[in-house]
Order: structure tokens, then sequence, then C-alpha cells
């Protein structure tokens, strides 16, 4: 299927649901739709949902001075202390003081998300995670459009996976 823009057919009406990540919505939360986030069911043997980070980091370079450093660090500092501004796009804070804030638990959604995040397992990084996700969404797809039976698609997904991790 792979719409061209998922979230304009979601918010046209044109679709029942969409599976997207917790970024998607404060997209819809200014807008007059009647919606909510809710976990995906689970699958496997673990209890567990995919997760993804952004992370700050201070580049290491010899030339960088003491003064630098410290701007960046104050600089993260100041993002991961306003990470109730950041969830209202729909992230969870890394940090559970700012999770555990008034600001952030006020914020549609946001305490659900915070519950969810204890599941959370990242993603391996490895030549395969790419064309690993690519496989399963096309194998989803089939399946919401109803053009192969669950069984089928879980099965597509398994044989596109084997031959993806052995190329």
């Amino acid at each position: 299927m792979h719409i061209g823009d998922f979230y304009e057919t979601f918010q046209a009406g044109n679709a029942v649901g969409l599976m997207t990540g917790v970024w998607a919505t404060g997209i819809w939360e200014g807008s007059d739709m009647n919606f909510t986030a809710v976990p995906l069911p689970q699958s496997f043997e673990v209890e567990a949902a995919q997760g993804d980070s952004h992370t700050l980091i201070i580049p290491i370079k010899e030339e960088q001075t003491a003064e630098r450093q410290q701007a960046i660090a104050e600089f993260i500092a100041y993002v991961s202390d306003r990470g109730a501004d950041w969830a209202k796009a729909g992230h969870i804070p890394a940090r559970t003081d700012v999770v555990a804030s008034p600001a952030f638990q006020q914020q549609p959604f946001r305490s659900e998300y915070a519950e969810v995040a204890s599941k959370v397992v990242f993603t391996d990084k490895t030549i395969y995670q790419n064309p690993a996700e690519t496989d399963m969404v096309r194998a989803l797809d089939e399946i919401m459009s109803n053009r192969l039976t669950p069984e089928e698609g879980i099965d597509q997904m398994i044989d596109a996976l084997r031959v993806t991790t052995r190329q």
C-alpha cells in the first residue's frame, strides 16, 4: 500500500487507524479530530515497545576549548531541563523528574506514553535494521489492506527477514 502521506490520509478521515510513533499526536492535538493513542498489543513472547531516541553529545576535538565545552554542556542541560516542552511534539523526556512534572503530566496522552516507556526495547543498530523494518512494514501493509491474512503476512515477513539477514 505505502501511502504517500499517511498522516494526511488519517487526518482526512480516510483511515480508521494509524500505527506511528508518539511524536505524531502533536500533529492532531490542535485539530478538531477525536482520536486517542494506544500501545500496540503484544505480538511475541516479550512485552515490549519499539523505541528510538535523540541524543545530544559533546564532540571530542583537540582544538575545542574548555569554554566551548562548557557552553555545549549548558545547552544540553537547557534542552534537558525543558523536556516538557519537547514533549509537546509527543516525545517522552529522558529525565524521570521531567516525566513526573505537572508540565508533562498535564499534556494529553503523555502519562500513558510514560507507562509504555518502561517497556521500550531499542532496535539493534545493524546493517540489517532498515531493510528489516521495510520488510515488516510491507507485510503489515498487506495485512491491514486485507490483501493477505495475518498468517500469510507474518509468513511473508519472516521469509523476507530471512532473506535480508542472509545477504
